[in-house]
């Protein structure tokens, strides 16, 4: 995909706060990628979330569409820390609903 966007794995690495290395396992599959990081790539590639699931999983529904849009609305927001804070938030209210 960064081909079709002129973007090396080295930008594309910058724009979501990992190093290159890093952007090539997420691109081969070796590593997991997180929702926010995926939401973030989205955003550079002018796709819907929902553009980087596909197969078995998508067509079963596997993947919340309110997660995704979570995700989407945390990688919008205007600073690191605040992203920061929200995931915080986010991990404090799922132990507590444990």
């Amino acid at each position: 995909m960064q081909i079709r966007q002129k973007m090396s794995m080295e930008q594309l690495g910058s724009h979501i706060g990992v190093r290159y290395q890093q952007a090539q396992k997420y691109e081969t599959g070796k590593c997991k990628i997180s929702p926010m990081k995926l939401a973030i790539c989205a955003k550079i590639f002018g796709v819907d979330i929902s553009y980087f699931y596909y197969g078995k999983q998508a067509k079963e529904g596997k993947y919340d569409k309110i997660i995704l849009s979570i995700a989407n609305e945390v990688a919008e927001l205007p600073t690191p820390e605040l992203k920061k804070s929200v995931f915080s938030i986010a991990k404090q209210i799922n132990q507590c609903a444990k």
